[in-house]
């Protein structure tokens, strides 16, 4: 027998195999962010969403308040609607506690993190999360925006780590609308209006004066991945997305007298919507696939025509 043959051929087959492992490791990447909400536990809280190709390792640091004191209070960690893991936490009253939990997840398509106590009595202060694997990221720390005019004012909804702010341009004060990412706004003579999905996927419409001080909150219906406010000359048109398929209501400027949900009668699937601001007619565009369409107002948007147009923002 070729010993040196054998051992050369050997030494090869460990180096494809190391070069594989290399290769592995290298796609294994780690993402963390830190959260200050200071949100009641047992309405949950979950402020980014878990990406990652396989399996992903969790470390989620936790600091808690109880400021009525806290006995036995689990508090669990979610990925999407599966929980990952849980801690039982006793405090005083007006304790404070550090805590970690660790968990070991398969993610999928951007599965929200959240945090939940089995009962009242806890305040989420901050909240650390580490994740690690296979292209592992975090969606969060991002802003988005919604803006509109009332008055010579700009008016400017804002989401920030998962909660979600009005305040007026240029002025520090601002208004803690709830905990959501989905949500669209607009301006007009009787006020602002707000449009929001929250984190258990409830849609609200809150209406609030030109000073922030908030008018009403009403339920609309829930499970709408995204969602869009227009004016019309009775009041608001609201459109939203339900599985990829544009759904339309109407309601009246204070949201009461929301008619029901049904699908817009042209067959155009999108990911997402937007309606044009500072105008009585509820013009549409929506987004799929990454190309923007508009739809022209023909009978309250009644009709099948649809208008694909190319948009650019150029700033100086």
């Amino acid at each position: 027998m070729d010993w040196g043959r054998l051992a050369y051929v050997k030494a090869e087959e460990l180096e494809t195999l190391w070069k594989k492992t290399a290769r592995a490791a290298e796609k294994r990447t780690s993402a963390c962010a830190s959260f200050y909400p200071r949100a009641a536990a047992e309405a949950g809280y979950a402020p980014c969403a878990v990406e990652g190709k396989g399996n992903v390792g969790l470390s989620v640091w936790v600091r808690v308040s109880a400021p009525q004191g806290a006995s036995g209070i689990k508090l669990w960690l979610y990925l999407g609607d599966k929980a990952a893991a849980y801690t039982a936490i006793t405090l005083p009253e007006g304790g404070e506690g550090s805590y970690t939990l660790f968990a070991s997840v398969y993610p999928s398509a951007r599965e929200k993190l959240r945090l939940c106590a089995d009962r009242e009595g806890l305040i989420i202060e901050e909240m650390r999360v580490l994740a690690e694997g296979g292209d592992a990221a975090l969606t969060a720390g991002q802003e988005g925006y919604r803006c509109d005019c009332l008055h010579n004012e700009i008016y400017m909804a804002r989401e920030q780590n998962g909660t979600l702010y009005l305040q007026k341009y240029g002025n520090e004060q601002k208004t803690d609308v709830c905990h959501a990412s989905v949500f669209d706004m607009l301006a007009d003579d009787n006020g602002i209006a707000v449009l929001c999905s929250d984190d258990d996927g409830n849609l609200w419409g809150v209406k609030y004066a030109p000073d922030l001080t908030e008018r009403c909150r009403v339920r609309l219906g829930d499970g709408f991945s995204c969602v869009a406010i227009g004016r019309n000359p009775t009041g608001y048109t609201l459109a939203a997305v339900k599985d990829r398929a544009v759904r339309l209501a109407r309601c009246a400027d204070d949201f009461s007298g929301l008619t029901a949900w049904e699908a817009a009668d042209f067959s155009t699937e999108a990911d997402e919507v937007y309606f044009c601001k500072q105008t009585l007619c509820p013009l549409l565009f929506l987004r799929r696939d990454g190309q923007l369409f508009a739809k022209l107002p023909m009978g309250e948007l009644g009709g099948k025509e649809t208008l694909r147009v190319a948009i650019s923002l150029q700033t100086e």
